[in-house]
């Protein structure tokens, strides 16, 4: 046995000069192209979830249309592995055999371009343990939403050293991201969420460029409830969660072989949620609870990125 490993493994067949077939592995149609994730040179930075709107690659099949600076593509997607939260992208929990589906509208231009993007995907309900605040439940089975996600996206070219880029896109689906210390693993429960960006770029000479950016996401969780035989049974009002995330960086080439950057990015979660315990399986919810929490990062990053 063996595996294979690639970036990117893509074949097509230009039917026609304006019509392709594709298929392989690539990002999806739903991966947004405009506002701070999406335009951002961002080497090591953009770890904040406020402005990820990419749900990740995967293997699909793609019918393409093309003309002039307008274009247009559907996709059907494998939507067997299930990320987390709404990037889609991780590779840590099983879905089954499930199918997605994506598409895309894009129009490019000398000055002006935007996109309207979406993604669908499938779920596998949730049927596991789950830990919450220290205390192990045995098989819990949860009823999980599909993921998916609207966005647009605009560019605009200001002259020939300059350029802005908005996005904006609402969500939903499961999420498996809960605030660190409070609940001590991944609880999957169905959530909303909506969130903007913005990235404003300028080359200030020819070796030297900079950026700067900033987000925002809001999250609203279902409510959660499962029993546990004996152990009692937990309940919650859904999850509460913002984020705000500004992004710089500057940017020297002293030569095209090599890019010298100084990038940081400052981060900010807030989180809440009310749960309810009945140790006793009685209904009573002998205990209730708010738990809170806020959490601030911030990081500055020194990076090379040498071309051979």
């Amino acid at each position: 046995s063996g595996d294979v490993y690639s970036d990117v493994a893509w074949g097509y067949w230009s039917m026609t000069p304006e019509m392709t077939f594709g298929g392989g592995y690539a990002d999806s149609l739903g991966k947004m192209g405009y506002g701070l994730d999406g335009a951002c040179t961002c080497y090591y930075t953009d770890n904040s979830d406020a402005a990820d709107l990419d749900p990740g690659k995967t293997t699909q099949m793609r019918l393409a249309y093309h003309s002039g600076p307008f274009s247009m593509a559907v996709a059907l997607e494998d939507a067997s592995i299930r990320g987390s939260g709404d990037d889609l992208s991780g590779k840590d929990k099983s879905n089954g055999d499930r199918l997605g589906a994506s598409g895309e509208i894009k129009y490019s231009g000398d000055s002006f371009s935007g996109e309207i993007s979406g993604v669908w995907r499938d779920v596998q309900d949730y049927d596991g343990d789950i830990k919450v605040d220290g205390e192990t439940y045995d098989n819990v089975q949860l009823d999980l939403d599909a993921i998916w996600q609207v966005g647009a996206g605009v560019g605009f070219d200001l002259g020939d050293t300059a350029n802005l880029s908005l996005a904006a896109a609402t969500g939903g689906g499961p999420a498996y991201k809960t605030f660190e210390g409070q609940i001590t693993s991944a609880v999957p429960y169905n959530q909303t969420w909506w969130g903007v960006s913005a990235l404003a770029s300028a080359n200030l000479s020819d070796e030297f460029h900079a950026e700067i950016g900033v987000a925002y996401k809001n999250r609203n969780g279902d409510s959660v409830e499962f029993e546990d035989g004996a152990d009692g049974a937990i309940s919650s009002d859904g999850i509460d969660s913002e984020e705000w995330t500004v992004l710089g960086g500057i940017y020297y080439d002293p030569v095209d072989q090599l890019t010298i950057g100084l990038e940081g990015e400052w981060i900010n979660n807030s989180a809440s949620v009310t749960v309810y315990e009945d140790e006793t399986n009685n209904g009573s919810n002998d205990y209730k609870y708010e738990l809170d929490a806020e959490n601030e990062t911030f990081q500055v990053d020194l990076v090379s990125v040498w071309r051979f």
